[in-house]
């Protein structure tokens, strides 16, 4: 039941901080607009994803992001809340997460400027600038840069809700050269074939 409570206090935390707000705003003006984060996973893909299944629950990724998209599909905004079970060191989010989340959310960006939609991370680098605390909202920003043929470059950064750099990525997706031999395993695994 404390966990339930604690979910709806951090649903509602989160729909009240003024960065949501800001970007709600642009969404009226026609600027951006709010997607689901999650929108391609089945109920048979979603339990098996890391960030919307294994990490989901009490102390973790307590709340559903909330994911905002610029129109031309070059940048995406994510606010998030890391819980305390997602530690490295105590009170200290893991850094590995926050690769992940960050990797996670270049290729949301990267994917609809790549040839075919699909892409796979190439490259990764972090620059880890302030240790990312437990228990906090955070802001997850990706850019999509520009394309070279089959590769995407994309920048990220993970920020506090008062504007605070706290990581920092680059990466390169490139798409596979024949995609669709990996779209109909993945349509048949959606299915549960």
């Amino acid at each position: 039941m404390e966990e339930v409570k604690r979910s709806v206090l951090l649903e509602k935390e989160i729909q009240d901080l003024a960065l949501v707000h800001e970007y709600k705003g642009m969404v009226k003006e026609g600027q951006w607009k709010q997607a689901d984060p999650f929108w391609y996973l089945t109920k048979v893909t979603e339990r098996h994803h890391l960030l919307a299944g294994s990490l989901r629950g009490e102390n973790m990724l307590s709340v559903t992001p909330l994911k905002f998209e610029r129109k031309d599909k070059k940048a995406i905004v994510l606010f998030m809340h890391l819980g305390r079970s997602l530690c490295g060191h105590d009170g200290i989010i893991h850094g590995g997460l926050l690769a992940t989340v960050l990797g996670t959310s270049l290729m949301r960006g990267a994917l609809p400027n790549l040839p075919y939609h699909i892409g796979f991370t190439a490259n990764l680098n972090i620059n880890y600038r302030k240790p990312v605390k437990a228990d906090q909202f955070v802001m997850v920003k990706a850019e999509f840069e520009r394309s070279e043929g089959r590769k995407g470059y994309t920048v990220a950064s993970i920020q506090d809700v008062h504007g605070n750099i706290l990581v920092e990525c680059t990466a390169l997706f490139i798409s596979p050269k024949n995609p669709v031999a990996m779209v109909a395993n993945y349509v048949k695994n959606s299915l549960g074939l």
